[in-house]
């Protein structure tokens, strides 16, 4: 397994642009399924048989998917940073889990690892 992620269609998709510049696997939502695709008939689905942790702010709706099994979820609280610093704390996330088996399960808040 490697990191992929799906950037969901709250968060710039320019994210994306930058994890797979970094050579990762990165899907924006609204180019990977369709605008207002719904959180939960087809993007929890999607994600589970992609193997895609979710990046996204939209902590609300995806709640529920703690409860299932998931590859992982990074939440952002505050949108106002720009679309290389939400890449970069993927990163460092990246980096301080080192391998996707590892995020299995877990969330992570976005806003701790932002400079």
């Amino acid at each position: 397994m490697r990191w992929a992620f799906f950037v969901d269609a709250n968060i710039e998709p320019r994210v994306a642009e930058l994890l797979e510049s970094e050579g990762y696997r990165a899907e924006f939502s609204d180019y990977a399924l369709y605008p207002d695709a719904d959180d939960e008939a087809d993007i929890l689905p999607y994600v589970r048989d992609e193997e895609l942790i979710v990046v996204t702010a939209d902590v609300k709706n995806f709640a529920k998917f703690d409860e299932s099994r998931h590859e992982g979820v990074f939440y952002l609280n505050e949108q106002r940073h720009a679309a290389h610093d939400i890449a970069d704390a993927v990163l460092a996330i990246v980096d301080a889990y080192s391998d996707p088996e590892n995020m299995f399960g877990k969330t992570e808040n976005l806003d701790q690892w932002l400079d």
